[in-house]
């Protein structure tokens, strides 16, 4: 969003506000997160947040609960890459 200019954002900004049933407007909102790079920054962001619970996890002793944390937040982030 902060790439592109304030007209824009507010146009997508209502139409997902406003017109979130209207299919040619729900394309043209996933056209402007593919077109300005959305889909790369939420998995970049969902990446460090997958490596920092890891490394909180990774604070405790090992154990079966520990393990499944770990397998869930894999789970959760890899599902759809």
């Amino acid at each position: 969003m902060q790439q592109a200019d304030s007209g824009l954002r507010k146009k997508i900004i209502n139409y997902i506000k406003n017109e979130s049933t209207n299919e040619t407007r729900i394309r043209e909102v996933i056209s402007f997160v593919k077109d300005y790079g959305g889909l790369e920054y939420a998995e970049k962001a969902m990446l460090s947040y997958q490596e920092q619970a890891i490394g909180l996890l990774k604070e405790f002793e090992p154990s079966e609960t520990r393990s499944a944390f770990e397998s869930l937040v894999f789970f959760v982030t890899k599902r759809n890459l």
